[in-house]
């Protein structure tokens, strides 16, 4: 009879070390089949993955092809002074508060780096620019999963954050953008269009200044395979100044190879190509980056 009690007390102490040793965050149940399953708690990444997202988009403008100090006419490469430049990278760290399923609150800081060995370079010249700061709401207004056909919107605010900005004495730009997509039902295909207008305000009524942005970016992708694209895109854009005066940029068109490198993030290379006076000098290399940190 002792050696029971004994063997129970041992059956009893097990049971509770085996209690006292089972990590924190970390639940036990039985399924239907009576075997005990472990079940890990969301940990701290993931909850906050919920909340906010945070990613990356880069493009690298230049060099030329033909040659390596002609600068392009890319809209996002210039320096700090609004020069062009041979070469840059336009950068976004993008942070997202998760507000809905379809609708997220952006903040975009935006900035470019660009070297400094051009002849063209003053000396105080830092190799970087800081860009307008931009917040607003972006999402999903029609779906991917209405018949193939789906629409992305951005409506954002512009704020006078960089140095050229505040010296034309921006107060505020609305920025609206779409972009429409179709995969064409029983092809490797899709459509779509960048679509961006954007409306500046100033406190002086400068004539130089621009006070309307219109942009018109049609493209076609191919799928080669589940993870890289051929891509084709136009780019074409004008500027209105306060003066009443349009200012075309220069049309470019955009051959290029999308690769999904992972879920999180892709690499997009393309030639730049100037259709008004084609040849090896006025091609440009540049890529197209995205990355998802959270």
């Amino acid at each position: 009879m002792l050696n029971n009690k004994y063997i129970l007390l041992a059956l009893l102490t097990a049971s509770v070390a085996q209690a006292d040793v089972t990590p924190a965050g970390i639940e036990q149940s039985e399924s239907s089949t009576g075997i005990s399953e472990t079940k890990m708690e969301p940990g701290f990444i993931e909850t906050l993955g919920k909340t906010i997202g945070i990613n990356y988009y880069g493009l690298v403008n230049g060099p030329s092809i033909g040659e390596t100090n002609q600068r392009t006419t890319n809209l996002y490469s210039s320096d700090q002074n609004g020069n062009a430049t041979p070469m840059n990278l336009y950068n976004e760290f993008r942070l997202d508060i998760k507000t809905g399923k379809r609708f997220n609150v952006r903040l975009n800081n935006r900035f470019d780096i660009y070297p400094t060995t051009d002849s063209n370079r003053t000396g105080d010249d830092s190799g970087f620019v800081l860009r307008n700061f931009r917040y607003g709401i972006v999402g999903l207004l029609i779906d991917p999963n209405a018949g193939g056909f789906s629409m992305a919107s951005s409506m954002v605010l512009e704020l006078p954050t960089s140095q050229g900005s505040q010296a034309a004495q921006m107060l505020v730009a609305p920025r609206i953008s779409l972009n429409p997509n179709v995969d064409l039902p029983g092809t490797r295909w899709s459509l779509g269009a960048f679509l961006t207008g954007e409306t500046f305000f100033y406190l002086a009524n400068n004539p130089t200044n621009r006070d309307v942005f219109l942009y018109f970016g049609p493209y076609a992708n191919y799928r080669l395979t589940d993870n890289l694209q051929a891509t084709f895109q136009i780019d074409a854009s004008t500027n209105h100044r306060v003066s009443g005066l349009f200012a075309p940029d220069p049309t470019d068109i955009q051959l290029g190879v999308n690769w999904d490198v992972s879920k999180k993030f892709s690499f997009n290379p393309f030639v730049q190509i100037f259709p008004e006076n084609i040849s090896l000098r006025s091609m440009f290399l540049g890529a197209n980056i995205s990355a998802t940190f959270l």
